[in-house]
């Protein structure tokens, strides 16, 4: 429960208006929740260990301060020279504290594994192929794709094969499934396959 929960946006400003909280009632609307852009203190400082930037072939490229610092698709701040073609962040690499970059055609993939899946507008996990549009990030254009029946020992898991590859799917970010505006279900992108 959250203490401004029944309140809208306008009467918190007004209120804080009214308490003279100028830097609030002032401030640039953001969806940030995190103030500055450090989101170090999320993580905790295990998470913040220095590590390689490696390329799709595993050669060394420099090193990173700490994979928290990365996202799939990410071309700024790599700090990276020489390449032929601009250098984007593909994978990140986890067991082995590893940044993985390559050129703008690596972060393409069509096929994905979704889980923690809560189907809203249907009773049950699909049995046979189903057809939705899916989106897999807020900016991100719905595109058309077919949902697989799990397998019998992956309840709340299902993979996600969209007709085109897209740019960037990044495990972590939800992908939500819809039948024209309806929205089927959704869940968690925890694999891209191909």
């Amino acid at each position: 429960m959250f203490p401004l929960g029944t309140r809208t946006k306008r009467e918190v400003i007004e209120s804080a208006r009214q308490m003279e909280w100028l830097d609030v009632t002032e401030k640039k609307e953001s969806q940030d929740f995190v103030d500055g852009g450090n989101h170090n203190p999320l993580f905790g400082s295990c998470s913040a260990k220095p590590g390689p930037i490696l390329d799709t072939k595993g050669q060394m490229l420099g090193t990173h301060p700490g994979i928290i610092h990365y996202t799939i698709g990410q071309r700024k701040g790599l700090r990276l020279g020489g390449s032929p073609k601009p250098l984007y962040v593909v994978r990140i690499d986890e067991s082995e504290n590893a940044v993985i970059v390559g050129p703008r055609e690596d972060l393409f993939r069509k096929h994905l594994l979704i889980t923690d899946v809560n189907w809203i507008a249907v009773a049950s996990p699909p049995s046979a192929p189903m057809r939705v549009k899916t989106r897999i990030r807020q900016q991100h254009q719905e595109a058309p794709a077919t949902i697989l029946p799990p397998a019998p020992d992956a309840a709340g898991t299902v993979e996600l094969i969209f007709d085109q590859p897209q740019l960037a799917i990044t495990p972590g970010q939800m992908a939500v499934f819809y039948d024209t505006d309806m929205v089927v279900g959704g869940g968690t992108i925890v694999k891209t396959m191909i």
